[in-house]
């Protein structure tokens, strides 16, 4: 019995050494896979998408146009003390001159004068706004004029419709997201 331990102690001994011995023939080494071959499909998250949604950065809204009225005496293209303050109410808007916002300026007038005159009215307030916002920061090239008609014949227009007519139309547009 003695023999047959020491015939199983020299044939796991073998056995051993024969499993550690590496039998692989020498030669060089097969050309690794490339990692993003064209027949492999895309890779695959393993993160749930409610726990990526938690994750992911969200997008800021874009920010919403804004749009100020600016009111003018008859038959002049001189800023008040209330247009002055309703324009840096508009430049103070965060942004709107760093950002490179676009503005658009409507001049307008009421029905009374002739339509040269009233045209000539109307760009001469829109200068007076651009010019002023210009001042504050924003560059000429962000703005855009127009002098637009007067409302129409109306006669019987009210002082109040006429006084409301007599303005410039600003909209402030934010430049688009890309």
């Amino acid at each position: 019995m003695t023999r047959m331990l020491q015939a199983i102690t020299v044939g796991f001994a073998l056995a051993g050494l024969t499993a550690a011995c590496d039998v692989r023939p020498v030669g060089p080494a097969p050309d690794p896979e490339p990692a993003g071959a064209p027949d492999s499909s895309p890779p695959v998250s393993i993160i749930r998408p409610s726990v990526l949604a938690e994750v992911e950065p969200k997008a800021e809204p874009a920010p919403e146009p804004v749009e100020a009225r600016v009111l003018f005496d008859y038959g002049s293209a001189a800023l008040s003390d209330v247009a002055r303050l309703n324009l840096d109410g508009l430049l103070a808007r965060p942004g709107l001159i760093d950002d490179r916002w676009t503005l658009t300026l409507t001049g307008r007038t009421d029905s009374r004068g002739g339509t040269e005159a009233n045209q000539r009215m109307a760009r001469e307030r829109a200068e007076a706004v651009r010019d002023y916002l210009v001042a504050g920061g924003v560059t000429a090239e962000q703005i855009t004029i127009v002098a637009a008609d007067a409302a129409g014949p109306a006669p019987d227009q009210t002082p109040e419709a006429a006084a409301a007519a007599r303005r410039v139309d600003v909209l402030a547009s934010p430049p688009p997201r890309p």
